[in-house]
């Protein structure tokens, strides 16, 4: 703002520039020492230009090793053994806090803070949140396949093999809703936004259930056909109890709507089974 020769109001701009002026003889000095000075802790703190994001990263580890934080310092990854066990850390405490609190409440802030570090550090190993919480969600899903290879070893019949499969898929989802809400909303999460963890999901099971398929008709104990489209018949009579959204919507009250899981198992394994057996 430009003042009049008869202004009283000085510029505030001016007084500011006065109280630095090159002219005071110890300013250079004074600013010589707070660039030297400002430089010393820049170097300390990144080294160089290149260093800055793993600075910002490791901050907090930084200030936890001052303090004798030995959770933190456990973050300072230099091998890729390291790295996947950092990585591996972060699941684990991501997996537990969202079963105790939810998916929404299970901040990033919260995860640095339960291991000691900063979020920086968290999004070295994931990019974004939805990230980490498809990890989870794969977790979750790796042992649900894990178990569901497991079962069918112990049967050798083919119309057993498919009805324990279909019956243990389903039960899986039905469990986790009940016992596990918080994880089952993150996968419902997971379906409806067709996360790669929810479509790996279900091709990880289509692949079962043709697995069992083709040993079925090999030994004519199912319908000879197309292994693939009988397979997708199977999946599609499944599906509201393979998906975490629809199979919410089996949880009713009247009986002349629900749908009981072993009835509709018994009813699928029918329709594809040879007459004369």
């Amino acid at each position: 703002m430009r003042h009049g020769s008869g202004s009283s109001r000085p510029s505030r701009m001016l007084s500011i520039s006065m109280r630095s002026s090159p002219q005071d003889p110890h300013w250079r000095s004074r600013r010589s020492k707070t660039m030297r000075h400002q430089g010393q802790i820049d170097a300390k703190l990144f080294g160089s230009s290149n260093m800055i994001w793993d600075a910002l990263a490791f901050k907090r580890s930084g200030m936890a090793r001052t303090r004798g934080d030995e959770r933190a310092q456990r973050f300072a990854a230099t091998t890729i053994d390291e790295i996947d066990e950092g990585r591996e850390r972060i699941l684990q405490v991501a997996e537990r806090l969202i079963r105790r609190f939810g998916h929404p409440k299970s901040t990033m802030a919260n995860i640095a803070w339960e291991l000691g570090t900063s979020r920086a550090t968290l999004y070295r190993y994931f990019p974004t949140k939805e990230a980490l919480e498809e990890q989870v969600c794969l977790r979750v899903a790796s042992r649900t396949l894990r178990h569901l290879r497991d079962i069918l070893v112990d049967e050798d019949a083919s119309i057993e093999r498919l009805r324990v499969l279909l019956h243990e898929v389903g039960q899986q989802t039905s469990s986790r809703m009940i016992l596990e809400p918080h994880l089952h909303h993150l996968f419902v999460e997971a379906f409806r936004n067709q996360w790669h963890v929810a479509t790996d999901y279900l091709r990880e099971i289509s692949a079962l259930i043709e697995d069992v398929v083709v040993r079925g008709q090999a030994d004519e104990t199912f319908v000879p056909a197309d292994p693939s489209k009988t397979t997708k018949f199977i999946l599609g009579s499944m599906l509201v109890f393979v998906s975490p959204g629809l199979t919410e919507q089996l949880n009713v009250d009247d009986p002349d709507l629900s749908i009981d899981l072993a009835t509709h198992v018994q009813s699928v394994v029918n329709s594809i089974t040879q007459k004369t057996l």
